[in-house]
């Protein structure tokens, strides 16, 4: 069911790229926290705290999550039954949030060794399932940022080895420049794309459509990717999302 709802949403809107995973605390869940499912995205309630570092296999306890196994298993699906051109992307949950989301607030070095060895096993499954673009989702600063670039470090060499694209975005306040780790390709919010100019990089439009620009950018700055830094919220409309990405397409293709 998911990967039909996946397939048919791609066709309405006319976009050649499916999101097959997306923050949604399904890592947290895995891990022990308390998560409610009555609102979307879903709430993240008490944490386990340092307890999560006792996991002996953090890879295997979120494969045994039902909505992680339904993610992957949708992911398998539509690698088979997609036509070629179509680029999957899966948005996992950043290092400095999901830490933050176990109940952490000041995680240590080891922590963020761990949770950066979760999150790079999980990366693997979704690479092995068949994604093109792997996308690490930060809804908070990390405060001990020497520690967060290295638990970055194995999840970009996951991602080297399986040839998958690894970028990274800040669904919140962004850190600065220097601080942008190089392993991953930065995804800074619209307007600040000048400071990586001369680089591959991203733009991270509004999760609103109706803050978005009213064209894509055109690569002269390198600019390679246009993500949004969160999900369109529930009160939009299809047709009218539709609208909106069959303009920024034609204007494209025009141009």
């Amino acid at each position: 069911k998911l990967r039909k709802g996946l397939s048919e949403l791609r066709k309405v809107l006319g976009t050649c790229a499916i999101i097959c995973a997306v923050p949604s605390a399904m890592e947290a869940e895995a891990l022990g926290a308390e998560v409610g499912m009555e609102v979307w995205p879903p709430v993240v309630g008490h944490g386990p705290g340092a307890a999560v570092s006792g996991i002996d296999d953090p890879v295997a306890t979120l494969l045994a999550n039902s909505r992680v196994r339904a993610s992957l298993d949708a992911t398998r699906q539509l690698a088979d039954l997609e036509p070629g051109e179509v680029v999957l992307a899966a948005v996992l949950t950043g290092p400095a949030a999901l830490l933050a989301q176990l109940g952490m607030s000041a995680p240590d070095e080891d922590m963020y060794e761990f949770i950066g060895r979760a999150i790079a096993g999980l990366a693997r499954l979704y690479a092995e399932a068949g994604i093109h673009v792997l996308v690490l989702h930060e809804a908070v600063v990390p405060s001990a940022f020497d520690a967060w670039r290295n638990a970055l470090g194995p999840i970009a060499n996951m991602a080297r080895f399986h040839r998958v694209a690894p970028l990274l975005v800040f669904g919140c306040e962004t850190p600065t420049d220097d601080a942008w780790p190089a392993q991953l390709v930065a995804c800074p919010p619209a307007g600040q794309g000048g400071r990586f100019a001369g680089r591959a990089h991203g733009l991270a439009w509004p999760g609103d459509p109706a803050a978005w620009g009213s064209e894509l950018p055109d690569g002269g700055d390198n600019t390679r990717v246009v993500l949004t830094t969160g999900e369109p919220g529930p009160d939009v409309r299809i047709e009218t999302l539709r609208t909106q990405i069959a303009a920024l397409l034609n204007d494209d293709q025009s141009a």
